[in-house]
């Protein structure tokens, strides 16, 4: 098939397909695969749109409900590297760790988070063994199982001289699927950049398959299979006994979705009346009900002069409260207020 291509006229990631039924698998690192059956016809677009669900968990956080003024604490019990956004597509995290406290906020907004994941190496961390010539380490391979996309960003080598490597993804089949030539510049252990796209298949090859300018360390025993982190499963090379090319092999983190995490800011309660408005100085304890909005159960207060008075709350449009006798003792006027 055609390269896929980018560019100003078409967009990213497209190519020239002629008319006929197709099936196109969508993939990225830390996301599940999907493959979308569609049918393109000659001189006509084609839409398909998808989905994609990462395969790391959203953390689990609860959407808290605050006062007007307040701030809000939201934290989450979940492992890994979480970090907390101002918007869904912000590209500078507001904090990173478990727990972000907001600025005082006057409105009902919403916040996002993700969590991040960091994969375990796989394979010994130094390469041992033998130095073996180039002709002999030429298309050798190592075997592997990918449950989950992800990015194998580098692999340790150990060169005799300086001189290249050209490492090579493939298929079960042997197909290439990414390449790159390496230039080995020392000849102590290297972490050599591949930063190849892993696709959640079984029996992928990583193999050397060219070396030009020195011997390569391999390791023809001491290694048990399989070697894994459980999304990398390392389980078998090429040819007949042990033969061990690539060492330490690291990988890029999988990421969740962000998840919106709302914050919701009540309204401050409103009295629109209150009965009765008038009181005799030196009467009796009397029930005072306070009418209005935003009101909330097991939250709202009326104050007699700024104090807290034991409230029933009625509804979101009423309160009641007893005023007391020593309330009223003295003639003058009284302030009704209530909080949240």
């Amino acid at each position: 098939g055609a390269w896929v291509k980018t560019g100003s006229l078409h967009g990213d990631y497209y190519k020239l397909l002629i008319a006929g039924n197709y099936n196109i698998t969508f993939e990225a690192p830390g996301y599940v695969s999907q493959t979308l059956a569609a049918t393109v016809t000659n001189n006509a677009t084609t839409i398909l749109n998808v989905q994609m669900v990462a395969t790391t968990a959203e953390p689990t956080v609860a959407s808290p409900t605050i006062c007007k003024g307040k701030t809000a604490s939201l934290s989450t019990a979940d492992s890994g590297t979480i970090r907390w956004y101002d918007t869904a597509n912000s590209t500078t995290a507001l904090a990173t760790g478990t727990s972000y406290t907001t600025p005082a906020l006057t409105a009902t907004r919403s916040y996002f988070v993700e969590r991040e994941v960091a994969l375990s190496n796989v394979g010994p961390a130094t390469p041992t063994g033998t130095a073996t010539a180039k002709a002999t380490v030429a298309n050798k391979y190592l075997v592997f199982d990918c449950t989950t996309p992800t990015r194998l960003k580098s692999v340790s080598v150990r060169a005799s001289a300086i001189g290249e490597i050209l490492v090579e993804l493939q298929d079960s089949s042997g197909a290439m699927l990414e390449s790159k030539v390496i230039r080995i510049t020392a000849t102590s252990t290297q972490e050599i950049d591949l930063d190849f796209y892993l696709p959640a298949q079984n029996n992928l090859r990583l193999v050397s398959r060219e070396i030009n300018g020195f011997n390569l360390t391999v390791a023809t025993s001491g290694i048990t299979y399989p070697m894994t982190n459980n999304i990398v499963s390392i389980k078998s090379n090429s040819g007949t006994g042990t033969f061990f090319q690539f060492f330490n092999w690291k990988f890029a983190p999988l990421k969740s979705a962000r998840k919106e995490v709302p914050v919701t800011v009540k309204p401050d309660p409103a009295i629109s009346s209150i009965t009765p408005d008038t009181a005799l100085e030196g009467g009796s304890n009397f029930t005072l009900t306070v009418n209005g909005s935003n009101f909330v159960s097991g939250e709202s207060i009326i104050r007699w002069n700024g104090v807290n008075k034991a409230t029933t709350f009625i509804s979101n449009t009423q309160l009641s409260a007893t005023i007391t006798a020593a309330d009223i003792a003295n003639d003058g006027t009284a302030t009704v207020s209530v909080i949240n």
